[in-house]
């Protein structure tokens, strides 16, 4: 999938930087 950056990546490592994001995410907010 197009992550927004004119890159393309394979699904498996697209889900794994999505998830990755979303901790951080969770983390830097608690």
């Amino acid at each position: 999938p197009d992550m927004g950056y004119g890159v393309r990546v394979d699904p498996v490592v697209s889900n794994a930087v999505e998830q990755a994001v979303k901790f951080f995410e969770n983390w830097g907010t608690a």
